[in-house]
């Protein structure tokens, strides 16, 4: 998915996200999906770190990491298992690395909660762990609040 020239609601419909479920702008260039447009509000754990996701390559995964560091939030790559899968993957064909990656995304997205951010590069591939596992866990997850998206650019 090409987010260069997408508004935003081609964007979040391209995940599913249509109608009520996709309301309210926060900030400049930023979008928040509230829970209480999915159902029932959500049971944010008090002391949790914030969960922070990214997708579209480098520039995302390097505004994810420092809005992370900067705000008390938490990258998968930032997490004690996602380091060492960066060490043992390190080399490895994508083949083999990326059913790694899948699973620990499975992880890191369904211990979400609270308000998660997800940083957006500009070319998002609809077939990306982002796309295909992050995000669908996120918004059946019921202890994530809001889910704020942030486009970057190069």
């Amino acid at each position: 998915l090409d987010i260069a020239g997408a508004s935003w609601n081609s964007l979040l419909n391209s995940f599913g996200c249509t109608g009520a479920f996709c309301r309210g702008a926060v900030g400049v260039g930023s979008l928040l999906l509230t829970r209480g447009a999915f159902g029932e509000g959500a049971a944010a754990v008090e002391g949790t770190t914030t969960s922070v996701f990214w997708s579209g390559g480098s520039v995302a995964q390097n505004a994810a990491a420092e809005w992370a560091a900067a705000n008390g939030g938490m990258t998968l790559e930032m997490t004690e298992a996602g380091q060492e899968l960066t060490a043992l993957t390190q080399g490895m064909d994508w083949t083999e690395a990326g059913p790694l990656w899948q699973a620990a995304s499975d992880e890191f997205s369904s211990q979400a909660s609270g308000d998660v951010h997800v940083f957006l590069g500009q070319n998002v591939s609809s077939g990306s762990i982002f796309s295909t596992v992050e995000l669908p866990n996120l918004l059946q997850n019921p202890n994530v609040g809001s889910i704020i998206f942030h486009p970057v650019g190069p």
